[in-house]
């Protein structure tokens, strides 16, 4: 209570950490206490007497409320706060705490114990500089003086040792400073601790900052916080000492504190005692064993010692340390190395497994690590790999390099000396050791773990699987080896894919094979096979998918490494069949499917789509795939086939599943399968959408529509939805307002409940005219193609029947053929078509020709009919004279034909007034047309006015496009026919494609536009259309660009001229007008393109292309435009710090004050490179100077004939340079092009060497020399590795090339003269092959 009461709260502010990442150290700790780091929130704590904020790390199952944490940790004083790092909690049946490089770990209820948290800070005031820089306090000399002039400790647990002795005496001062009547007041026997207490206090008032253990002021920094990591990843985390001041060991003075006798604070202060913490046996031991561990490697860790070459590792140990190994093992002096190394690895789990810390905090010291990893590689190097077969294992060159220095060997077992059986008995004790640990979880195993995994499954795959060894014996092994790949799928793939090198043999391929090919099976073993994917393929981060609304970013892949990783996920195991493969893998490409995040739901769609759905064997309806990503949909959206109702949720589920599929996948025999069965009950349901403001569902359901319509619509699907405008719904089902404000699908309250939705049916009708009229803009309709629609429309209205044939017949109301409602959606339909359309429409009557005929002579003959009956009627009354007043009368039908053959007029009028062209429709048809209108013209007396008028004016107009037609027909000659109509339609479809905003669309034109490329299609203008596809490099979607590429490249084998001077144009930039990402993505298309041309690449093309890409590579490049944007920016900064320096009356604070540390000094780094990249303005950018010497490499290696003597002299010049002068760490990337430039140079003479080329130049005398002589400067200088392993490949080339020539001379008939030595004395280079040539040489 003296705490609680007298050490007050500090208000504080609590935001979320950053989405989907936790801080590197919480993550490390969760996973060695066996929590999933998903399970952890983390948040950054502000408090009000410190500006920098502290991150919390909570398990969402932990024993206490947050607040208590937050609360507790706030009372602490603000000084002794800025020495911990973060402060965790997880959940724990029993109540204990450490402290691990500064992190607060609380486990149970201890979270909300305020002497426990003084406690633990008080771990990083002593150990982490805050009262001595150098070194701790309990290890300090004037401590243990102190400590012994005292006869007690503060309780028993201060007896552990001189750390937590120091420990429990800072509560004591504490409590002492901060309390009124401090702790001595309380306690009679207080005196007997006062040297330890007076040490303590005397130290905290003096330290930096001072008074650490009092209330009050403010924090002057913090400890810095550990790197974000991702929480998605399951990788675990290594292992590494935090601090420095850590390595020191335990103190001299513990085995004598145990003795000390202690005072009983705990009635005063209750402070922790959790069972078994810091056990001194374990500490104890510990200390033997890395003693021992270190004298046993010192032989061949001491740097000193240099060893002997011919000597391995086993003869020096055995030999240094005959007298500690057994007498009878000696003869095998490897088996005696290797049993000894693990009998010191197993003292050290032992001591490990005995604290309740883990193996990182149990060997804090990087000394520690050092011994236990050079153990581990002792066993592997020297125990594992002699034993393996030849190709199991992962290569020795390939490996990590261990901690054993010096020029020591590892000798593989001479087979035929020591036996199999010895081999055999070798492997099982080092499995027998080794496992046990691993499988224990605890202690050593997480070194095992991330050491020598990869090698335990080699050997223990070796024993299961090895044709050589006793079947009796690999049952055991076979039961192990699959306990080892019981693990995340993301920690399995890299251990198992090093495995399966092109060496390892075919009994251990096998079953890695299969058990890779179940990876995806493992619990979110599709995600995990992604992130290992996304994070081994080097891709443009700049295209991943920003988070927002607090979603984190998913694995971003390139359109190549998301199609390896389709082929891997849809590959099906030889174990499994096709049904229950993809039956358990459904599951998560459901969840990736529905996931919020953009580049998951991306990922989905493509392996479904494209690895799925696309392939017939298992996408084909009736297929496993089909029934498992298609069927649901289809029983979700479709009500026609429902036996129950639908809920809004389900109901937004399939139409987002099928929306991402529809978008994110450009494929239109996809969509068209997708769509077009559900064309219907989508198009009711946009409807009814839309007519109740759920704007949302429809303009969703819109875009899938309009997806399909420019993509793979045809004119029979138009034709349907025409005649079911209205359609809701089956007579049974129908769509209702949801619960949540969506949609659901339910039972009509009564079939064909005419009366009932009558209403609200013609509500909506000119809603629905207006979609469909926005669904036939989207479609690409030739004008052929819309007359016939609105041919169709018209019949269905005048005729009062449909004019489909062949569709189901889905109305919600019997079709009564004179049903006012659907007359009046033809109607309303037929106008808005005339409207919209009436140009098109128009250019081809013939169909409104052939609809109108039959009702203008049907309407003729009825009314001669009737003037007929009319005469009889007259003839008889003259002749009776009786009066006929009730037999004779109009009828109905009378005015519904009139009405009729006045609707028939109308659209004649309308698409024969706006166009003079010629009628261009059957003769016979006009005629009959024409004597109909004759007729109705002079039956001016039983007719309205208007319809007479209408007739006289028709007849007009009719005659004069006949006459127009005769008159053309007379003049000039017939029209040709456009053999490429089909092209030019296609091109224009192509074009309409492009320019839409969804991708797939954009997609399909750009497919359109290759296929005319590709058959050399007259229609195309090749300048424009490479300028549309040099623009098509700027799209977003990588889908497009890449295509975009692939389309210069074929356009360029039939115009190369054309394309590569726009490429080289718009590479070159010379206006400076392109973005740098742009230029980069031009380079990859010129790149492309002349790997297309090949050996067309030659003359003044290739000559424009090289020297191109030699003056950008060099350092020439003059950009001053871009330097004057660079300098006004550089001004608009400086400008701006000024004002913020004065608003803030001195320095301004950091923005990120949770990232420095390590992390801040590699951010810092890496922004110092990226930085030195940048075009300067007087220079060009390093990467754009990279991918000009990559264009350069790929220009010599395809055409080197092509390129001449005098440009490849350049060019090595440039490379010369480079190499010699560009030395700065952020050219790196430079120097590495600039090698591989070299690399091309060979590669193409080795391919003109093959095919008997006659080059007339070549390598030869100083030139060779020169090359050579600044390879081996530049790789023994050089910094960079990639760099150095660059230029070894490249010589070594050289040398195999070299020699593959005399060779071939040699061999040769014709005597040459060879004089070549590759050394570092003397270089001579090859002969020319014609004397007439030029040699290239390097000049001054």
């Amino acid at each position: 209570s003296g705490f609680i009461n007298n050490l007050k709260p500090v208000a504080s502010t609590r935001t979320a950490y950053r989405a989907g990442y936790i801080p590197t150290d919480c993550k490390r700790i969760a996973q060695n206490e066996n929590h999933n780091p998903a399970d952890i929130q983390v948040w950054n704590v502000k408090y009000s007497d410190c500006s920098a904020v502290w991150v919390f790390c909570y398990h969402k199952n932990s024993n206490g409320p947050l607040n208590d944490l937050i609360d507790r940790f706030g009372r602490l004083p603000v000084h002794t706060r800025q020495f911990s790092r973060h402060i965790m909690s997880l959940p724990s049946a029993n109540g204990y705490a450490y402290n691990s490089g500064g992190n607060l770990v609380f486990f149970g209820t201890t979270l909300s114990n305020l002497n426990v948290h003084i406690h633990e800070a008080a771990h990083s005031l002593d150990l982490l500089g805050a009262f001595y820089p150098d070194k701790p306090l309990s290890g300090s000399t004037k401590w243990t003086n102190e400590y012994n002039l005292d006869s007690a400790v503060p309780d028993p647990y201060a007896q552990t040792n001189q750390v937590e002795n120091v420990a429990q005496n800072t509560v004591v001062t504490t409590y002492e400073r901060n309390v009124p009547g401090g702790f001595f007041g309380l306690n009679k026997d207080a005196g007997k601790i006062f040297h330890q207490y007076a040490t303590v206090d005397t130290e905290q008032r003096n330290a930096d900052p001072p008074s650490l253990l009092v209330r009050g002021g403010s924090c002057t920094g913090r400890l810095a916080d550990s790197a974000p990591v991702p929480v998605s990843s399951s990788a675990r985390i290594a292992s590494v000492a935090v601090e420095s001041v850590q390595e020191m060991a335990v103190p001299e003075g513990l085995a004598k504190i145990a003795a000390k006798d202690f005072i009983d604070i705990t009635s005063n202060i209750a402070c922790l005692r959790s069972p078994g913490f810091g056990r001194i046996r374990s500490y104890i031991m510990k200390d033997e064993t890395l003693s021992d561990a270190e004298r046993f490697l010192a032989p061949i860790l001491n740097k000193r010692s240099r060893g002997d070459g011919n000597k391995s590792i086993v003869n020096i140990l055995s030999s240094e340390h005959s007298a500690i190994l057994p007498n009878e093992l000696y003869p095998h002096r490897r088996k005696a190395v290797i049993k000894k190394a693990l009998d010191l690895l197993s003292g050290l789990h032992d001591a490990c497994c005995q604290s309740p810390q883990s193996s990182d905090q149990h060997f804090a010291s990087q000394k520690n690590h050092k011994v236990i990893d050079a153990l581990l590689h002792l066993v592997v190097i020297e125990g594992i790999y002699p034993c393996l077969s030849i190709g199991v294992g992962v290569p020795l060159e390939r490996r990590i390099k261990s901690a054993l220095k010096g020029d020591f060997v590892s000798r593989p077992l001479n087979q035929h000396q020591d036996g199999q059986s010895h081999h055999q008995e070798l492997i099982t004790v080092i499995i027998d050791c080794l496992y046990p640990i691993l499988s224990s979880r605890k202690g050593l195993a997480s070194n095992i773990e991330a050491r020598m995994l990869v090698d335990l499954i080699a050997a223990v795959g070796q024993a299961a699987f090895s044709p050589d060894l006793a079947s009796e014996s690999r049952q055991r092994y076979l039961t192990l080896f699959d306990c080892l790949l019981d693990r995340p799928a993301n920690d399995l793939l890299p251990t198992l894919t090093c495995l399966l090198h092109p060496g390892c043999p075919d009994w251990l391929r096998s079953p890695i094979s299969n058990r890779l090919s179940l990876l995806p099976l493992h619990p979110d073993g599709i995600q995990q096979i992604l992130d290992f994917i996304a994070a081994s393929t080097p891709g443009d981060t700049q295209q991943q998918t920003d988070a927002k609304d607090g979603r984190p970013s998913g694995p971003y892949l390139t359109l190549d490494a998301l199609a390896k990783a389709t082929r891997l996920l849809t590959s099906v195991p030889s174990t499994m069949t096709a049904d229950d493969y993809f039956s358990a893998l459904a599951p998560q490409l459901l969840g990736l499917l529905d996931d919020r995040n953009v580049d998951n739901k991306r990922i989905a769609s493509y392996i479904i789509g494209n690895g799925i759905l696309g392939k017939r064997k298992i996408g084909a309806p009736g297929t496993i795939g089909w029934k498992l990503f298609a069927e649901p949909i289809y029983e979700t959206i479709n009500p026609s086939i429902h036996k129950c109702p639908v809920s809004e949720k389900a109901l937004k589920l399939a139409i987002d599943r099928l929306s991402a599929l529809v978008h994110f996948h450009p494929n239109p025999g996809l969509t068209k399968r997708l769509v077009v069965p559900l064309l219907l009950p989508l198009w009711g349901l946009e409807c009814y959408a839309l007519h109740n403001l759920r704007t949302h569902w429809a303009d969703q359901i819109h875009s899938i529509l309009v997806v399909y319509m420019k993509m793979s619509v045809t004119e029979s699907q138009l034709l349907l939805l025409s005649h079911h405008l209205t359609w809701d719904g089956p007579p049974t089902w129908t769509f209702m307002p949801g619960d949540s404000g969506g949609v659901d699908i339910r039972q009509r309250e009564t079939e064909n409940n005419y009366p009932e939705n009558i209403g609200r049916l013609i509500e909506s009708v000119d809603s629905r005219v207006e979609q469909y009229s926005k669904l036939l803009r989207a479609a690409v309709m030739t004008d052929e193609q819309l007359s016939t629609i609105f041919t169709h429309v018209c019949k269905h209205w005048l005729n009062g029947s449909s004019a489909s044939s062949g569709h189901d017949r889905l109305d919600m109301m019997d079709n009564d053929p004179r049903d006012p409602v659907e007359s009046l959606v033809s109607a309303k339909l037929a106008q808005r078509l005339l409207e919209e359309f009436k140009d098109q429409i128009s250019s081809s009557p013939d169909g409104i020709f052939r609809l109108v005929e039959p009702i203008l002579s049907a309407f003729v003959v009825e009314d001669q009919q009737q003037t007929d009956r009319d005469a009889r009627a007259s003839k008889l009354r003259s002749r009776l004279d009786i009066i006929v007043t009730d037999d004779i009368q109009e009828t109905d039908g009378e005015d519904e034909s009139t009405e009729t053959v006045s609707t028939a007029l109308s659209l004649l009028s309308a698409i024969l007034a706006p166009s003079d062209n010629p009628i261009e429709s059957d003769d016979s048809i006009l005629q009959s047309i024409q004597e109909s209108l004759k007729y109705i013209e002079k039956a001016s007396s039983s007719l309205d006015s208007s319809i007479t008028t209408s007739a006289s004016n028709i007849l007009i107009l009719l005659q004069l496009r006949s006459d127009i037609s005769e008159h053309l027909s007379a003049t000039k000659r017939p029209k040709a026919v456009d053999a490429h109509a089909d092209d030019r339609q296609k091109h224009r479809t192509a074009l309409n494609h492009l320019s839409d905003e969804i991708a797939p669309i954009r997609a399909q034109g750009l497919s359109t536009l290759v296929t005319l490329i590709s058959k050399s299609s007259p229609v195309l203008n090749i300048p424009s259309t490479s300028i549309l596809l040099t623009s098509l490099l700027q799209d977003q979607d990588e889908y497009i660009y890449l295509s975009a590429i692939k389309a210069l490249g074929i356009l360029a084998s039939n115009h190369p001229k054309t394309v590569v001077q726009l490429l080289v144009g718009q590479y070159s930039d010379p206006t400076e007008d392109s973005t740098l990402d742009v230029r980069i993505k031009v380079g990859e298309a010129l790149n492309k393109t002349i790997q297309h041309l090949g050996q067309l690449f030659a003359g003044p093309i290739a000559c424009q292309v090289s020297e191109t890409m030699i003056t950008i590579a060099s350092t020439r490049g003059d950009r001053p435009q871009t330097l004057q944007k660079k300098e006004r920016a550089q001004r608009k900064v400086e400008k701006a710090r000024k004002e913020a320096e004065e608003a803030w009356d001195g320095g301004i604070p950091e923005e990120d004050p949770d990232i420095n540390g390590e992390e801040g000094a590699m951010n810092s780094h890496i922004a110092k490179v990226v930085e030195g990249w940048a075009d300067t303005g007087r220079e060009e950018d390093i990467r754009i100077r990279t991918s000009a010497l990559s264009i350069l490499g790929t220009a010599i290696e395809t055409n080197i004939s092509g390129v001449g003597a005098t440009i490849i002299s350049t060019a090595i010049d440039c490379v010369l340079a480079i190499l010699k002068l560009e030395k700065s760490n952020e050219k790196a990337i430079l120097r590495r092009a600039a090698v591989m430039v070299i690399m091309s140079l060979i590669r193409a003479f080795d391919a003109a060497d093959e095919q008997g080329l006659q080059l007339g130049f070549g390598f030869a005398g100083e030139s060779l020399a020169e090359v050579v002589t600044v390879l081996k400067y530049v790789e023994v200088t050089d910094r960079d590795e990639i760099v150095v392993g660059h230029i070894r490949v490249v010589v070594e080339s050289l040398e195999a090339w070299q020699k593959k020539t005399i060779i071939g001379r040699l061999g040769s008939r014709e005597p040459r003269r060879v004089d070549m030595v590759l050394d570092e004395t003397r270089i001579a280079g090859l002969a020319m092959r014609s004397t007439k040539r030029p040699t290239i040489e390097e000049l001054d």
